[in-house]
């Protein structure tokens, strides 16, 4: 995997308390994280009906770059990545 760019680590940061879990993010009353998420990824101001779960889960598929042959296994790998990404940052 490349080094994983600033915006990158940025959203991820917000998506921590989630534990990298983008099902958490389900609801209304975290249209404003999503948004946030994907503002983060892209360095601008999104709208939040371009900010749903699915395009980031596969905005994250992309830049992490996801392994597995099931979704299931890929939000794995999105999770174990994520990880690795923030807890490198500490060393």
């Amino acid at each position: 995997m490349n080094q994983p760019t600033q915006n990158t680590i940025d959203a991820l940061k917000i998506l921590e308390p989630y534990r990298f879990n983008v099902w958490a993010l389900m609801g209304n009353d975290k249209r404003l994280v999503r948004q946030k998420i994907m503002s983060a990824f892209l360095g601008f101001k999104l709208p939040i009906s371009k900010s749903g779960i699915m395009v980031i889960r596969e905005e994250l598929f992309d830049r992490l770059n996801a392994q597995g042959n099931c979704l299931a296994a890929k939000e794995t790998d999105i999770v174990i990545k994520s990880r690795g990404i923030l807890n490198g940052m500490e060393a």
